[in-house]
């Protein structure tokens, strides 16, 4: 009421309705520091109405709030399960690419620590042998779901030991699980599609299905899609998008389809630089999904691992699809799977207690 009157008397000429409902905002209190400063008398009734009814609902705390409910909104956590048991299958394919890294670290006569890193030693022979070991193991643990964070911490150290004691010992995708294994520890990885889910529900077999936090998941999307961004980012360069350096260099000593196509290493260079500007808006997006992000994905990574054979990463980027599959489209072919076993096997599985979902004795979806 009394911004109302002060409205009048300020010659604005602003209707009751107006000043009436610049009133019940400053009332509810969503543009209180606004009203502090204005109305010292400086800015007309007006201008403070009209200010305070185009900023109605859109105040920094109501956005702050409305990101921080979204971010903790409790969700089904089956489609990062579904990403730990890929990681670990990546991981246990790293440990055996590595079994004898640790040895070349006693034969060398030169070794090239990475920056800042010199202080760290190679290990003794027995600790080397150690981490040879955990770096096999220790990604089983991870794939089945026990004991994950602490499997992931342990796994971290190890790996991270071994990855900055020579340079020499070096690819980009090693950054990437180094900080995956660091990340690991602080989100529930473990919360479905693991051995540490059954036991759970085993001594809690009333309790509510296990959920997860939304940001662990989104944290996990955001890290494997900046290998996508920067990779787009890395190739806006001269030799890249003028000339199509190194694809050139790359494929003119190779026979056979596809590199006989005139302008191959074009498209591989103008092509690879599309995908890896666009592939994470495609797989965000409801629409493009399933009809051209997925499709696109694996025939980019299946590319890279025929043609460039670049070690485990394209298998890693394809298992972190799982991260944008849709969980009711997840749960419905799991609830499928399942009835198909129970076909084949003759008997009924046991209730894990993560099911959300209901089919019918045909297993098919039921809303």
């Amino acid at each position: 009421s009394s911004l109302r009157g002060r409205s009048r008397g300020g010659g604005g000429g602003v209707s009751d309705a107006e000043s009436g409902a610049a009133g019940n905002l400053m009332s509810n209190g969503a543009f209180g520091s606004f009203v502090d400063v204005t109305e010292g008398g400086n800015v007309d009734g007006k201008t403070k109405a009209k200010t305070m009814l185009s900023r109605r609902g859109w105040s920094v705390n109501e956005r702050a709030h409305g990101a921080a409910r979204w971010l903790f909104a409790p969700i089904d956590g089956v489609t990062l399960g579904l990403f730990r048991v890929a990681l670990g299958a990546c991981l246990w394919m790293q440990g055996r690419k590595w079994e004898h890294v640790v040895d070349t670290f006693y034969s060398r006569s030169l070794m090239l620590p990475y920056p800042m890193f010199g202080w760290v030693p190679p290990p003794p022979q027995w600790l080397g042998a150690l981490e040879q070991h955990f770096l096999t193991l220790l990604p089983i643990v991870i794939g089945i779901g026990y004991c994950t964070r602490a499997a992931s911490a342990l796994l971290f150290l190890c790996f991270f030991h071994v990855f900055i004691v020579c340079e020499s010992n070096h690819n980009n995708h090693y950054i990437l699980f180094a900080y995956a294994l660091a990340m690991a520890p602080f989100t529930r990885m473990d919360a479905s599609l693991s051995l540490d889910a059954v036991l759970f529900h085993r001594r809690h077999p009333k309790s509510p299905p296990r959920r997860i936090p939304r940001f662990n998941l989104f944290l996990w999307q955001v890290m494997l899609g900046l290998p996508y961004t920067f990779g787009a980012v890395a190739k806006l360069n001269y030799d890249w998008m003028l000339h199509a350096q190194p694809p050139v260099e790359w494929f003119k000593h190779r026979a056979g389809f596809p590199y006989t196509i005139p302008g191959y290493p074009w498209m591989i260079a103008w092509g690879g630089f599309l995908f890896d500007l666009l592939i994470v808006p495609l797989l965000v997006h409801p629409w493009t999904k399933y009809r051209i992000g997925f499709p696109g994905a694996l025939s980019f990574n299946a590319m890279n691992k025929f043609m460039f054979n670049i070690g485990v990463f394209p298998i890693t980027m394809t298992g972190s699809l799982a991260l944008f599959i849709n969980v009711k489209d997840l749960r419905k072919l799991i609830s499928r799977l399942r009835m198909a076993c129970n076909v084949m096997c003759g008997c009924r599985l046991r209730h894990t207690g993560e099911e959300d979902f209901k089919v019918d004795e045909h297993g098919r979806w039921v809303d």
